[in-house]
Order: structure tokens, then sequence, then C-alpha cells
């Protein structure tokens, strides 16, 4: 039952020599683990006219995206295509962008996609809580990032 704590507890073994291994330096394997999550490691975001060129192109392709996959599901529920793009303006550039990114996507999912199409009108309530999903995700993420950054921030004031 608890031979996974012991697993966890005992001193590794090197592969042929049966000495002690060493562990990695921690810098290394928190990088080789988040690779793909690098810029949350980073201790200042991306310049933001990137951060608005990034917004601006993802919620452009995620109202790209809703359109073939409106034959397949229900319009009101696509809405979730548009998390990604809020999350990775959120975390990467903090929560003004996320905000900001929140609302641009309501409202070209509401421009693009939702009946009356090409009016900003919001008929349905559904809609709001949508928006409302969007800015919570968006300062959530924004803040675990944020947090990160900090973190970051002060490994690096430590080993300096």
């Amino acid at each position: 039952m608890w031979g996974w704590f012991r697993a966890r507890t005992e001193p590794r073994r090197a592969h042929r020599t049966g000495r002690e291994a060493r562990p990695a330096p921690f810098a290394i394997t928190l990088i080789a683990m988040s690779f793909p999550f690098g810029f949350l490691l980073a201790s200042e975001p991306p310049p933001r006219r990137v951060g608005v060129v990034v917004a601006l192109a993802a919620v452009a392709l995620c109202t790209l995206i809703v359109y073939p996959l409106a034959h397949v599901a229900p319009v009101v529920s696509l809405s979730v295509v548009y998390l990604p793009a809020v999350l990775v303006a959120s975390v990467t550039w903090g929560v003004w962008f996320g905000v900001a990114t929140a609302v641009l996507s309501a409202a070209a999912f509401n421009f693009f996609h939702l009946p009356p199409i090409g009016r900003f009108t919001l008929q349905d309530s559904s809609n709001w809580v949508a928006l409302g999903a969007f800015l919570v995700v968006a300062i959530l993420a924004s803040s675990v990032a944020e947090i990160t950054r900090a973190r970051t921030r002060d490994a690096e004031e430590r080993r300096l």
C-alpha cells in the first residue's frame, strides 16, 4: 500500500555503478519540464505591441475556427473556442490584456456568430454568461501567471 511512498523517500541509485545518483539541478529540471510553457518562467512579459498583435490574431483565428464547427455543434456552445486566446493573452501579458481579449472575443463571437449576425446585440442571457466566463478565466489565469513571474524574479535575485 505504501510502496509508492517508500520509493520516493529512498535515495536514488545510479543505473550501473550502484552509487547514489546526484539529482539534476532544479533549474535544469524545471526548464526541461516546462519547455512549451517557458513564457511563464520569464521574469518580464514580451513587449505590449506583440501582445496586441497576438490577441488580435488569436481572436481572428478563433472566429474563423467557429465557422466549420457551427455545422457540427450548436453555435452558442462554441464560445469556448475563444478561451485559449483569452488564456494566452492573460497569462503572458497580464490581467488588462486578458480582459481586453475577453471583451474582444465576446464582441467577435456576438457580431459574427450569434443572431442577429452583424449586430452587437445580446438577445440571450447566455451570451452575458459567456462574457462573464471569459473575464473570470482572464483574471484567474493572469493571477497565476503573475505569481509565477514573482517567484521567478525572487529565485533569480536569490541566485545572484
